[in-house]
């Protein structure tokens, strides 16, 4: 996926400020929710790694791409992070429909059921970033 002609998979992951903050790189975590902007045709997603919460964000040139691949990373929701990038988005994308756009092959992880990571850190102690 590109974004001005460069790469925007995977996201840079921006610590959210709760935990220890492992700075990662590349394929890593579990997707845990994702927020679609219209204005800017951007996706930001919430990834957790070892229950810290991380977010990235995945511009799009066009308000189509943009819109399918936010379609499908809704129901990628409780998957890897790796398991995601390594889906083969060309099929995903040439779907006829929407609707049919929803299954990815292979098994599907459930969504989380815990509340989400924002709500769940509430009142524990947090770990400052070090440096």
């Amino acid at each position: 996926m590109l974004y001005r002609g460069r790469r925007n998979w995977p996201p840079a992951w921006i610590w959210s400020g709760t935990g220890f903050d492992e700075q990662p790189r590349g394929e890593v975590g579990s997707l845990h929710d994702i927020q679609i902007f219209r204005v800017d045709h951007r996706i930001v997603l919430l990834m957790a790694l070892h229950d810290v919460p991380y977010i990235g964000c995945l511009r799009f040139d066009d308000a189509a791409t943009y819109q399918r691949i936010g379609a499908i990373l809704r129901r990628q929701i409780g998957r890897s992070i790796k398991e995601i990038g390594d889906l083969d988005l060309s099929a995903l994308l040439s779907t006829a429909t929407m609707p049919g756009v929803a299954a990815a092959s292979g098994p599907r992880r459930n969504a989380l059921s815990e509340a989400p990571l924002s709500r769940r850190t509430r009142g524990e102690p947090q770990a400052r970033k070090q440096r």
